[in-house]
Formats: structure tokens, sequence, C-alpha cells
């Protein structure tokens, strides 16, 4: 098992799944919205911002736009998702011959890694991944870690700015100026009480778990 996925993470029965029923959608993207400030100290101008974008891109009907797909798999969002719900979910948003397959009870996909998943008895699932040659072979004790596997495996976040060093260096100096202009205002306005009333929740909720 790999580190940096958050394995074991409960779901959140209450939040809807796709399709969406009447007033279903709002309230999943409001629940992923919380989600998204909750998990900086913030909220801060980038994590707004983002939340801004989540909800005025908020498509209608009963499926997710992409936008609202992409930030909840990467950032491992609670919705209750089975694997057969997310990869359902995956084939809206995704190439669906990339995404996984289910033969019998075992599910696959051909790409690199090659990867399987049988299911163990008593419950939970016995994984192959075949990268390059590299065998791995372990096992995940819930289906919500193999839905925590799979959003790591299709996730935004390891999907880096494509800049060569001297570039980077570069594009990082030329933003530099206004990048401080806008943390030197956040910490004026994160100095206001209803931040810091918001950041008190944060930490009652967190000091509970």
């Amino acid at each position: 098992m790999r580190d940096g996925i958050p394995w074991g993470r409960p779901t959140v029965d209450w939040i809807p799944l796709p399709p969406f029923g009447l007033g279903q959608r709002a309230v999943f993207v409001r629940a992923l919205a919380q989600h998204v400030q909750m998990l900086d100290d913030g909220p801060d101008v980038v994590t707004r911002a983002l939340v801004d974008a989540l909800l005025s891109a908020s498509g209608q009907g009963e499926q997710l736009s992409r936008l609202e797909f992409d930030v909840a798999v990467s950032t491992f969002f609670p919705a209750p998702w089975t694997p057969e719900a997310f990869a359902s979910a995956l084939d809206r948003h995704r190439p669906a011959q990339w995404n996984p397959r289910v033969s019998g009870q075992t599910w696959r996909w051909l790409y690199d890694p090659e990867y399987e998943a049988s299911p163990r008895p008593g419950g939970g699932w016995n994984i192959v991944r075949n990268e390059r040659g590299r065998i791995d072979r372990y096992s995940l004790p819930h289906d919500g870690d193999l839905v925590l596997e799979w959003m790591d495996v299709f996730t935004l976040r390891h999907h880096n700015v494509e800049f060569g060093e001297e570039r980077r260096a570069f594009v990082m100096a030329s933003l530099a100026p206004a990048v401080a202009a806008v943390r030197a205002s956040d910490r004026v306005e994160q100095a206001y009480a209803v931040y810091e009333f918001w950041r008190e929740h944060l930490r009652e909720a967190l000091d509970g778990v």
C-alpha cells in the first residue's frame, strides 16, 4: 500500500450521489465546498477562489460537472461512492477505455500500471499492480479503500506544472511581486473577526475527531 492516501477515511452517508434528485446537487456541491475549505487553515484567498470557481461552474441536472468531479477526486471527498458508482462516474468524465472494468467480481484495467482487484473471502480486495514489470501484491480491507486508491490513480494532484528548472525560476520571479501583494492583503483580511470565528469552529470540529 502506498503513502499519500488517507486509508480508512470514513464516508459521509448523507452526501447524495449522482444521478441527483431534486435539490441533491446543491447538497453535494455545498458539502464539497465546505470540505475543500476545511482542508486548509483558511479559508484563504486561494481556497476561496477555488471554491467560488467550483460553485459558479456548477452544472445543472442529475450529473456532476467535470470540475466538480475533478475537485472531489483530487481532495478525496468522502461521498459514499461504491466501486461500481465511482467507475460509472469515471466513465462520464474520463476516456472510458482507460477506466476500471469488472469481469465477474474482478476489476481490471490494462494500461500502465496494469491493475487487478479481486474480492477477498470475508470482505476487502486483493490487489495486483504491474508497473513496467514491477509487480506489487497487497490487500485493501474495505470497498472504501478501493475507491480511495482509484481516486489517487485518477487524480489531478500528481499533474505538475510543466516547467523546466530555468523556466520555473523565471516564471516564479515574474509572478512574485503580484503574489506578495495578494499574500499581504490576505493577511489583513484574515485578521477579521469573521475568519477567526470560522477557524474556531474548524478547530472544534477537528478536535472532536
